[in-house]
């Protein structure tokens, strides 16, 4: 919020939150609202709802509709996703009017793996 109230450029910047995001985290909205270009919308509990049942598998895709809808809405050009990890599997099957950027959360990925081959029998 700091960098889009400070740079004044003409974009619109769009935030799909948690429906309690503003009173978990007021410092954060009120900054949002200081903003003309800044538009803040709270995804309804019932549609946050549905976005947490059934597998994984599911969940990318109503994750992704959910997305989608807002995007939609308000005629996007690219988003931005904060927690990629849950879409990665409907983007595989799934082609947007607007591109997307995201942050993929792989906690172990450097981590070495070991097999049967690289341990050694005494």
């Amino acid at each position: 919020m700091n960098y889009i109230n400070e740079s004044h450029d003409s974009n619109e910047y769009y935030f799909i939150v948690h429906p309690e995001f503003s009173s978990k985290f007021p410092e954060i909205s009120n900054k949002a609202k200081i903003s003309s270009n800044i538009i803040w919308t709270e995804v309804n509990k019932s549609e946050l709802r549905k976005t947490l049942l059934d597998s994984l598998f599911k969940r990318s895709f109503t994750n992704y509709e959910l997305l989608n809808k807002y995007a939609t809405r308000y005629k996007v050009d690219h988003v931005i996703l904060l927690y990629f990890n849950t879409f990665q599997l409907s983007l595989i099957c799934k082609r947007t009017k607007y591109s997307i950027d995201g942050i993929l959360f792989r906690q172990f990925y450097r981590m070495k793996k070991s097999n049967i081959k690289k341990k050694r029998l005494f």
